[in-house]
């Protein structure tokens, strides 16, 4: 408990701070996010694991450890070799409204973010449609954020085919596709399939503009609410207030 108040004060000082020499526009929400991350963080580091059990599937006494080879071993985001920056973007569709949401964030080499965001799709016919705009999305914010050559990296293996043959008619998706090479003009621009769990922050981004229900754009850093999953990513990942 004393753990707890200590935080609590933390980020109460955060705000008082916000209010008196900043814009006061730090919202309660996203501190109740951060915190509990952060504690949830703590306390896994103070037993020597490693990530959040958040479908409740932990034993609930810890077993002897045995030596074993795990060739199932969870497999994480890796970073793009020395001169060049990733895109890891997600797309989610949401078929009651026929809309849908995106999250991208661009790291370099040394696994530093250099800008996330999140938006609305206010039209949207399919999965695929809200991933090729997560994409498309992607580039366009990776094109301003920096002049490094590119990796776009998306969970989708239709998309992926769809934006490296340009030339394959998939009604809105193709349309999109030929957007994404007009945009990306001469620029060094690879588009590969990743596995989701290489793609986890990108995904939480999207599902973070379902949630709160406006877009957002961050230079060098995430949103707190979001927080875990950089620092699973992200060795280098500092947290700027």
């Amino acid at each position: 408990m004393k753990q707890k108040f200590m935080l609590f004060w933390w980020r109460v000082w955060h705000h008082r701070n916000d209010a008196i020499f900043a814009k006061g526009k730090a919202k309660i929400s996203h501190s109740t996010c951060f915190l509990q991350n952060y504690l949830a963080n703590l306390h896994l580091i103070a037993e020597g694991t490693s990530e959040i059990d958040q479908k409740g599937k932990s034993p609930m006494v810890k077993l002897p450890s045995v030596q074993q080879h795990d060739n199932t071993k969870e497999k994480g985001w890796k970073k793009p070799e020395l001169g060049w920056a990733k895109v890891n973007v997600d797309g989610s569709f949401l078929e009651e409204s026929r809309s849908g949401a995106w999250g991208a964030v661009i790291r370099d080499h040394d696994e530093r973010i250099i800008l996330s965001a999140w938006d609305y799709i206010p039209r949207c016919n399919g999965a695929d449609c809200a991933e090729a705009m997560a994409c498309l999305e992607g580039l366009f914010k990776a094109m301003s954020g920096t002049d490094l050559p590119l990796i776009i990296e998306t969970d989708c293996s239709s998309v992926t085919k769809v934006l490296i043959l340009s030339s394959i008619d998939r009604l809105e998706v193709g349309t999109i596709a030929k957007e994404f090479q007009a945009m990306k003009g001469n620029r060094e621009v690879r588009v590969c399939k990743v596995d989701r769990m290489d793609n986890r922050l990108a995904h939480s981004l999207a599902q973070l503009r379902r949630r709160e229900l406006r877009g957002g754009v961050m230079q060098g850093t995430v949103s707190t609410c979001v927080f875990s999953e950089a620092l699973h990513d992200c060795t280098n990942y500092v947290f700027s207030t």
